[in-house]
């Protein structure tokens, strides 16, 4: 690592785009002549001088022969905490565009799942270490706050389909793209006590949620789900998971992502 330091400070000069070429890394920062290096268990923070080295960072600093000064850092929580000041896309923000779940895709912002601070700081660390600047989501049932977003997990109830259900879904076939989607009596009683639960909160909820369905999920359910919110003008977008569908379930949120509806018979 030292002598890496010291290969990095000679070519202090050069732009963040000519250090990553040169060093073969796309997870290579440049701040105000100050080179951070990510990897998965430490950071290498390489400085022109010693004051342009980041207060509060906790590591072993020891000087260059041409009067540069470098860190070795460890990947705790307060040197991520301090990144995340350095380098705001360190820090989760709202979702964009197409969204890949847990993966980082080209094109697509990645979204993550996160049960407790260790595992929302181990995703920093991936999005740190894999040169990725364009944001990154978070979605949680145990964490709040900045934007984190809620994520619902449905509970079955003992709830029964109501009048203007039975009317609008049993028996019917809904045609979306050039697919057709029969709905049986006995799918929309499944719907009605999987999801009536969620969907009371989604009705009224003021941010935008992700919403994690079942994986024997049918796509009678995302029908259901789309249209019910559709129908019961939903304030904030509701994020279905999983994100990368099957090819019905993808007619499905095209039809209700444009704002149009299933054409029913």
């Amino acid at each position: 690592m030292r002598q890496l330091a010291e290969t990095i400070s000679k070519n202090l000069a050069l732009s963040e785009k000519e250090l990553r070429e040169k060093f073969c890394t796309q997870a290579l920062f440049l701040r105000r002549k100050t080179v951070f290096l990510p990897q998965r268990e430490t950071m290498l923070v390489t400085a022109d001088y010693r004051q342009l080295l980041p207060e509060n960072l906790e590591g072993e600093e020891f000087p260059l022969p041409d009067g540069c000064c470098a860190m070795i850092c460890p990947m705790n929580s307060r040197n991520i905490a301090v990144m995340q000041t350095l380098l705001p896309f360190l820090n989760p923000c709202p979702p964009s565009g197409t969204l890949s779940f847990g993966t980082f895709s080209a094109g697509k912002m990645p979204l993550f799942q996160a049960e407790s601070q260790e595992e929302l700081e181990k995703i920093t660390v991936s999005v740190f270490c894999s040169g990725r600047e364009e944001g990154f989501a978070v979605c949680s049932t145990a964490l709040s706050g900045g934007n984190i977003l809620p994520l619902l997990v449905p509970e079955e109830s003992g709830a029964e389909p109501d009048e203007r259900q039975k009317v609008d879904y049993a028996g019917h076939t809904f045609v979306l793209d050039n697919t057709k989607l029969f709905f049986s009596a006995e799918e929309l009683l499944r719907c009605t006590r999987r999801y009536s639960g969620v969907l009371r909160y989604l009705s009224s909820c003021r941010r935008q949620t992700v919403l994690a369905l079942p994986e024997e999920a049918a796509p009678c359910e995302l029908l259901f789900i789309n249209r019910e919110l559709w129908l019961l003008k939903a304030k904030q977008p509701v994020i279905l998971l999983p994100a990368d569908a099957p090819e019905l379930f993808g007619a499905v949120n095209r039809t209700y992502g444009n704002g149009s509806t299933a054409v029913r018979q």
